[in-house]
């Protein structure tokens, strides 16, 4: 007999209230059916309301604030997260408080707040950690790992890689597993390609049929498409595990993916496409598809369309040190692409110091091969911009990125002859007048 049955067969209306807030939690964390949790959560609060001052309230509240939350009801989670924080505070029941403050960050997250958001997790996660709320931690370190992926990716991977230790130290794959998603996300931009493919290789079972694996397959096919091999197939494994999710995000993952695949098949309409619709799809998204979008319409030459994506980037609201990089990146495409040469190589030599600072090589390799791409070739020749090139290319070769390597070797070879033919060309010259006296 189940804990919600055992409770209904006594009568004991606290424990029935509790069970059904544990159970709708359980629903949308393995399921990923926050619609489906909200159901179960609705006719429960219709019948157990008066308990809201009563910490089994509380924790009815805090499941029906976490159900609007991941189905995108971000107005109606504020509410019902504003609801109970002061119930919980009145209760001194610190694990709701530290629930509360994790969860009016991921909605503020949500609502476009980024910085309010961050201040609210960190402090949350804090919390959690110095009182041994296990649960809450774990959702903090999640979540904070989320925003990492466009704010900070080297710390991102930081607490990724903690909690996979903490995982393995308490022996739970519940936990660990949580840790490999943006774990990745974040390893990817800063370089450590094979760590995440040991990790993934480690974390996906031949026989993966819970939904929960989505993600894991589509960074295995970012990481395959980023090094040249064909991603279809995890694609498309991923796209027949998420049927029966709910949650908008894993849709987005999947046309990031696919994003990721025609870019470096040289498909550059597709990829903007797909990566517009990976944003349009779930808000959040917006920091990791359009720049990717937006770089897309770079190497096809279409200015207007990076126009179009770095305003809808910016227009989302969401903030953070890299996607602020990622930006002022493709504002550098867009002035080389307009003929604006100069102010480009300007604003390329910022980015590329941004870049180096965060950690984040794989960026900045992108960025250098943007700028062997669509600078003018007077550029190019520029020593400091043929060092970038070198290093971008020595990078590349490390991570095993074939596609962009390939593409900075076709673009950046003109430049590289054209800087020989300029250091040749004096000796030449020389020669000429010493033939001459």
């Amino acid at each position: 007999m189940g804990r919600l049955e055992a409770a209904r067969e006594v009568g004991d209306r606290s424990a029935i209230a509790a069970a059904i807030a544990n159970h709708a939690r359980t629903v949308q964390a393995w399921l990923g059916t926050p619609q489906r949790a909200v159901e179960i959560l609705d006719p429960a609060w219709a019948e157990f309301a008066d308990l809201e001052q009563t910490p089994e309230g509380v924790w009815l509240m805090a499941a029906l604030a976490a159900g609007h939350s991941g189905s995108m009801n971000a107005d109606v989670a504020l509410g019902w997260v504003d609801r109970y924080l002061p119930i919980a505070e009145r209760l001194d029941l610190m694990e709701a408080i530290a629930t509360g403050l994790i969860s009016r960050g991921q909605i503020l997250m949500k609502m476009n707040r980024a910085r309010e958001a961050l201040v609210l997790l960190r402090g949350g996660h804090q919390l959690a950690s110095a009182i041994g709320f296990r649960e809450r931690e774990q959702a903090g370190r999640v979540l904070l790992t989320f925003y990492a992926q466009w704010n900070d990716g080297a710390e991102g991977l930081a607490l990724a890689r903690e909690g996979l230790a903490i995982a393995h130290r308490i022996s739970s794959r519940s936990y660990g597993a949580t840790m490999v998603g943006n774990g990745s996300i974040c390893a990817i931009r800063v370089g450590d390609w094979d760590w995440v493919q040991a990790l993934l290789d480690e974390w996906i079972p031949p026989d993966a049929s819970f939904a929960w694996y989505t993600e894991f397959f589509i960074d295995r096919a970012v990481l395959t498409a980023l090094r040249g091999g064909d991603p279809s197939a995890d694609i498309a494994k991923a796209g027949q595990l998420r049927k029966e999710i709910t949650d908008s995000q894993f849709e987005s993952y999947e046309h990031w993916a696919r994003s990721w695949a025609a870019l470096t098949a040289g498909s550059y309409a597709d990829a903007r496409h797909q990566g517009e619709l990976a944003a349009a799809v779930t808000s959040f998204f917006h920091p990791l598809a359009s720049p990717l979008a937006a770089r897309a319409a770079l190497w096809a030459g279409d200015a207007d369309g990076a126009i179009s994506a770095v305003e809808a980037l910016a227009g989302s609201g969401y903030r953070g040190a890299a996607v602020e990089l990622d930006m002022a990146t493709i504002r550098a495409g867009i002035a080389a692409v307009q003929g604006r040469a100069a102010e480009a190589l300007a604003g390329y030599r910022d980015v590329l110091k941004g870049w180096r600072q965060a950690g984040l090589a794989f960026d900045e390799a992108l960025a250098v091969t943007d700028m062997a791409t669509l600078l003018p070739r007077k550029e190019r020749v520029s020593a400091d911009v043929q060092t970038a090139i070198e290093w971008a290319r020595d990078t590349l070769q490390r991570l095993g990125a074939k596609p962009i390597l390939d593409r900075l070797d076709t673009v950046a070879e003109p430049a590289r002859s054209a800087s020989q033919d300029a250091r040749v060309e004096p000796a030449r010259k020389d020669v000429a007048a010493r033939s001459l006296t």
